[in-house]
């Protein structure tokens, strides 16, 4: 019988328990009525250091490309649910704004003026 990888990519933060994060994508892909588990598969392994999280790939079998794609929304949603649950972090881009001295200083003051009570 013939059968398709799906292939789900995840990342995480550096901060993770990447081997929970992997058992985590492992048994949601072992418990898939859809996984075909053949050799080592499912397996979830490291694929990359990035700039803002460890890539991991789950790979798995499914009967065809249709169950496949079918399977991997699936395991997507599974996966995020059980991070949820164990704290691991999908990471996100967040901006931190670092204002200079003399515009910290000026907003000071107008929070200052705005809170006096000649203002009110």
């Amino acid at each position: 019988m013939t059968s398709v990888l799906a292939p789900v990519f995840v990342q995480v933060s550096y901060e993770s328990d990447i081997a929970k994060a992997m058992q985590i994508m492992t048994e949601a892909a072992r418990n898939h009525p859809d996984c075909m588990p053949a050799g080592d598969l499912p397996n979830a392994v490291v694929m990359e250091l990035q700039d803002s999280g460890i890539l991991l790939r789950l790979l798995s079998r499914a009967k065809d490309q249709s169950t496949a794609f079918s399977m991997i929304r699936d395991l997507l949603l599974n996966i995020k649910i059980e991070f949820d649950k164990e704290g691991i972090e999908i990471p996100y881009p967040r901006r931190q704004i670092v204002l200079g001295r003399e515009l910290s200083d000026r907003l000071s003051r107008l929070e200052e003026a705005w809170r006096s009570p000649s203002m009110n």
